[in-house]
């Protein structure tokens, strides 16, 4: 089918430099064409964020005040908003106005001194970060221009990136030209106000949703019992599998939300690769992920029953979709660190930082997350499990032995005892209390997949293969199911099926396991194989959910024709087919199920991401009123 996720790695690997290309002749007469800047100049000159003087000079040297730095960034984003005429004491009082409305970090807005002075670096990197939703904090803003390519610092060889940095040194005119050529040229031409200032006192956030009138979501009888009872689907990881809700005998596509590629840095490609959440008012929560790299230009979306985009914010690209605990705060963990939110977008709480993923809620609200620890020297890279209680605040840490550096399943899960269970990447399993303190191990061939647990609290491992170099030495993982019982023996492991990663055993109570990759395998809870069927008119991998009325989903990724949704009986035998039109999107994620039968599942495209909502055709009615 679609290669363009290869296509895409050659385009990064071979793409020509397109900035070398012959200079045009500058505009000033003191910015040759051989200066340094001098594209740059030219280009702010062009879109009259910045001017030159009557001289025909330009200056590239002269430090920028505050008052010009706030002018040209507030042309570069809200030019059509900005009136030139409206300043009462000071020539920047509009800009000032409109700065103040966005809460940037600014220094001079009660200072006409401060105001006329050259602005620091510092602050300069502080309301970039700002304008993309990334804390004002200078140590995390000063990261955040590093990892996106907006600066190199003064000294490209120095070893401390912030002194390299020069916070307190100021800017020059050639300078700041530069940052806005670059944020331009990586797709920062949007301004996302952060909702760090917006975080109330907790006794003073009022729920106003209207929430759907749908029955309590039971995750299942082993599973921990602390998700949004009230949720559509509050969890997509942590429960047995099997939705509360029944699919439409005859579905259409009711709405398509489209998300372009516009804020991903170099060699990144953000991805829609996880499923979406849904809370208590149908509001849909989803995360970017990626290909190559993770940025800290990722984002969690909140988009509506009716396809429109609510809020976002930069939590960083991540390997996980959001979940949603008691009282429907969504919770997400990304490139930039652990956030919890109320529903409406607004910032609960945050723990900043890299290395974070996997994302579970522990039986008693705490938020279990995984965090690997980077370092040049490999003796100092380490991997840990992290408690935070539902505050936010550290309840306890767990190490993993020395050499573990990355983990092998998406998500850890908790059972209803509080044990959390998880595998690194070398397949050994771990079992860990609710207080943070290590039951048993045992070690498996599986390299990446998820969990699932059954009613008796047997622990199953949906192990997708792999093959890697460890010292030289090829070394293959097989994948396939494994079971393995409470006490950390396992039980039995089934090799007919390499599985599709992200898609989980689903665990029916009347005695039957699912679980997909080429073909879609059924076997009872011994490990045997009841029947499989594959997709009889393309190769491909499957992923899957089930209704409440056991009616198999199943969306099939399609190498050589367009991908295809299927509805399936508890026997295999196809109920309803639907074919996705453009043969350049690829299925990405598994399918949700939404209150009214509705499936949700995205897309991927060379140029975009893409949520699909398909559903009955009256969804289709009420979504347009």
């Amino acid at each position: 089918m679609k290669r363009w996720l290869v296509i895409s790695m050659l385009f990064f690997l071979l793409i020509p430099n397109l900035h070398n290309v012959k200079a045009e002749k500058t505009a000033f007469l003191d910015v040759p064409n051989t200066y340094w800047a001098s594209k740059e100049i030219q280009w702010a000159s062009e879109r009259q964020l910045i001017k030159g003087y009557p001289d025909k000079t330009f200056r590239p040297n002269q430090f920028v005040t505050e008052a010009q730095f706030a002018a040209i960034f507030m042309r570069y984003f809200f030019h059509e908003q900005i009136k030139e005429n409206n300043a009462i004491s000071h020539w920047a009082d509009g800009y000032y106005d409109l700065a103040k409305k966005y809460r940037l970090p600014l220094k001079g807005y009660n200072s006409e001194k401060v105001r006329n002075a050259p602005v620091s670096r510092g602050v300069v990197a502080q309301v970039l970060a700002a304008s993309q939703g990334i804390s004002s904090d200078l140590h995390a803003a000063i990261d955040w221009m590093y990892e996106t390519g907006i600066t190199v610092g003064k000294n490209p060889n120095s070893n401390n990136k912030y002194e390299n940095f020069a916070p307190n040194e100021n800017l020059t005119r050639a300078q700041v030209t530069v940052f806005f050529k670059r944020m331009f040229d990586k797709g920062f031409v949007t301004f996302y106000s952060s909702t760090d200032t917006k975080t109330p006192p907790p006794d003073q956030w009022v729920d106003k949703r209207e929430k759907l009138d749908v029955s309590k979501f039971d995750p299942g009888l082993f599973y921990s019992d602390s998700y949004d009872k009230e949720a559509v689907q509050p969890t997509v990881a942590h429960y047995n599998g099997v939705s509360r809700f029944a699919v439409s005998s005859v579905l259409s596509k009711i709405w398509e939300k489209k998300f372009d590629y516009i804020n991903s840095p170099p060699y990144t490609i953000s991805t829609l690769n996880k499923s979406p959440v849904i809370g208590s008012d149908g509001t849909l929560y989803i995360q970017e992920g990626y290909l190559f790299g993770p940025s800290s230009q990722g984002r969690i979306f909140a988009i509506s029953l009716n396809g429109e985009l609510k809020w976002s914010y930069p939590v960083g690209n991540g390997r996980n979709s959001p979940v949603i605990g008691k009282n429907g705060i969504v919770y997400a963990v990304g490139y930039n660190g652990v956030f919890a939110f109320y529903p409406d977008g607004t910032l609960k709480w945050k723990h900043q930082g890299k290395g974070f993923t996997g994302l579970a809620l522990g039986e008693d609200g705490s938020v279990i997350v995984i965090h690997r620890v980077s370092h040049p020297d490999e003796e100092k890279m380490y991997m840990e499990l992290i408690s935070f209680h539902a505050d936010g605040s550290e309840n306890w840490t767990y190490r993993f032995p020395k050499g573990v550096y990355y983990e092998g399943s998406i998500n850890p899960i908790v059972d209803k005892n509080g044990t959390i269970y998880l595998f690194d990447s070398y397949g050994k399993v771990y079992a860990i209390t609710k207080d943070g303190k290590l039951n048993w191990t045992l070690q498996t061939n599986a390299y990446q997949g998820s969990l699932s647990l059954d009613e008796d609290g047997t622990l199953y491992i949906s192990a997708s293969s792999n093959i890697y170099q460890d010292f030289e030495t090829p070394v293959i993982t097989n994948g396939g199911l494994y079971a393995i019982r409470p006490n950390g023996t396992l039980k039995w492991k089934y090799d007919g099926i390499d599985p599709t990663e992200n898609s989980p055993i689903i665990v029916e109570n009347d005695g039957f396991l699912y679980a997909a990759g080429t073909e879609v395998h059924v076997l009872n809870k011994e490990g045997k194989l009841v029947w499989k069927m594959k997709n009889e008119e393309d190769f491909g991998k499957a992923r899957i959910a089930m209704d409440a009325n056991h009616n198999l989903i199943v969306l099939w990724q399609l190498y050589n024709s367009m991908d295809q949704l299927m509805i399936l009986a508890k026997n295999g035998h196809v109920k309803y087919r639907y074919t996705l039109l453009n043969a350049e999107e690829e299925v990405s994620s598994s399918p949700v199920i939404g209150h009214d039968g509705s499936i949700y599942f995205t897309v991927a495209h060379y140029d975009y991401n893409k949520m699909y909502r398909i559903g009955p055709p009256e969804s289709a009615l009420r979504s347009e009123k």
